[in-house]
């Protein structure tokens, strides 16, 4: 008897090896090197981007707290530990708290920060977890670019006088947090046979941002627009919508949050310019696939 449960015993242990197994080699195939998306995971209020191109991965933020990982866990294959580049946008807790708890279940490459807020407070706790599980630190700022295969990443905000040109402008302005106003701005470029597609990524940036970055030439017209602070009154112009006119627009927030987002002139704006938009107060997890000659949006 005991020779047959023992026998059982192997036999069930080899197959479940091979069937978990199976299903990573399905999902690795499913994940060719031209595969790409984006996904703005449901972490409440608060930023989660996960973007992807083949096996090759970007974690833009990551709320604020452990909900990220169930979030990674439903959408990244079980046994790929390695996440190529975080970025902690700016130094506050919903969108850099979450990162603390990715080190140690996952392989990180490199930590993103933007050079002009590196000496953040909400910062601290992020290095010191990069100092003890030795991930070296990049410091960035507009320019710089991170390409994977047919799919390029590009810093397009803040510049290094960020801080300084905030102290020099009219005090008439509604919101002048740093942090917010020198968040890190990704334009996301993919490109094949099929033509290219842009997506905008503002992180908590403002409508001071917007207009900063307008001035300088480095906002264009794109197919997604994740939009900035949350859907707050504070971001999101008229002005600045009629040069990016995105298709889809996706807002990060939490349901039934203490701060009203996002605010209802966003969602008027939105809606006069005819762009879709997507919630994950609403819609849970939503998903940008490259598709014909632009994105297939979804939940």
């Amino acid at each position: 008897m005991n020779k047959i449960f023992t026998k059982k015993i192997i036999i069930f242990t080899i197959t479940s090896f091979v069937l978990i197994g199976l299903v990573y080699t399905v999902s690795l195939f499913r994940i060719s090197p031209d595969k790409s998306s984006i996904d703005f995971l449901d972490i409440g209020q608060g930023d989660a981007i996960l973007v992807r191109q083949g096996w090759d991965e970007m974690l833009i933020d990551g709320g604020q707290d452990r909900s990220i990982l169930a979030q990674l866990g439903k959408t990244r294959p079980f046994l790929d530990r390695k996440i190529e580049y975080v970025v902690g946008t700016h130094p506050h807790d919903d969108h850099v708290i979450g990162l603390l708890d990715i080190f140690g279940r996952y392989d990180i490459g490199e930590i993103i920060l933007p050079r002009v807020l590196a000496d953040g407070q909400g910062y601290i706790k992020l290095l010191e977890k990069a100092k003890k599980f030795n991930v070296p630190v990049m410091l960035v700022s507009a320019g710089e670019q991170f390409i994977f295969g047919n799919m390029a990443l590009t810093v397009l905000w803040p510049e290094d006088d960020c801080l300084d040109r905030l102290k020099v402008l009219d005090a008439s302005h509604n919101e002048h947090d740093p942090y917010n106003t020198c968040s890190l701005v990704m334009r996301y470029d993919h490109c094949n046979e099929n033509g290219c597609r842009r997506a905008l990524l503002m992180a908590d940036a403002t409508s001071l941002s917007e207009e900063l970055m307008m001035a300088d030439g480095t906002i264009t017209q794109a197919d997604i627009l994740k939009i900035g602070h949350h859907g707050s009154r504070f971001a999101t112009t008229s002005e600045f919508l009629s040069v990016v006119k995105p298709k889809d627009s996706v807002i990060q927030v939490g349901e039934k949050n203490n701060f009203g987002h996002p605010n209802y002139g966003v969602l008027l704006r939105l809606k006069n310019i005819s762009s879709k938009i997507w919630r994950n107060d609403l819609h849970g997890p939503i998903r940008a696939v490259p598709e014909g000659g632009g994105f297939r949006v979804g939940p």
